[in-house]
């Protein structure tokens, strides 16, 4: 009966050992050149703000009948976007930059705010009405 070897283990553990080194950076790196955009260097990742995040919204100032209430509620980051619908007929899709902040519109209301450090605020402002929402992440 033939004796098993250590060479096949250990060519299959240094095969495993490249292709961990070589192929997520490899992929990371293209990801961050992507999203940097044409010219740009890719040298500063993207803040880990992906998940859900709950808290309140308060509204701060109400000048006609279709502004949202203050409430509590749940808002899910995903894929570095913000996405949210303020109930009055307004759907921002807010873009997170590499320094946690956050910027969307909605016809001519705005959605202005800061995420990291496992908070997330924000303002959404138009000529009728004006909130600000202050959640704390949860997963």
């Amino acid at each position: 009966m033939p004796r098993p070897t250590a060479v096949p283990m250990l060519i299959t553990l240094a095969t495993a050992a490249m292709l961990t080194a070589c192929g997520p950076t490899a992929w990371e790196d293209r990801e961050q050149a992507w999203r940097a955009g044409p010219g740009a260097t890719a040298t500063v990742p993207f803040p880990l703000v992906d998940g859900t995040y709950k808290g309140t919204a308060q509204l701060v100032s109400a000048n006609g009948p279709d502004c949202p209430v203050s409430r509590d509620g749940i808002i899910t980051i995903g894929d570095n976007r913000l996405v949210y619908s303020s109930g009055t007929r307004q759907n921002f899709v807010a873009l997170i930059g590499r320094d946690g902040s956050i910027r969307g519109s909605a016809g001519s209301a705005t959605l202005e705010g800061q995420v990291g450090n496992g908070t997330l605020t924000f303002a959404i402002r138009s000529s009728s009405c004006e909130s600000t929402y202050a959640l704390r992440w949860v997963m």
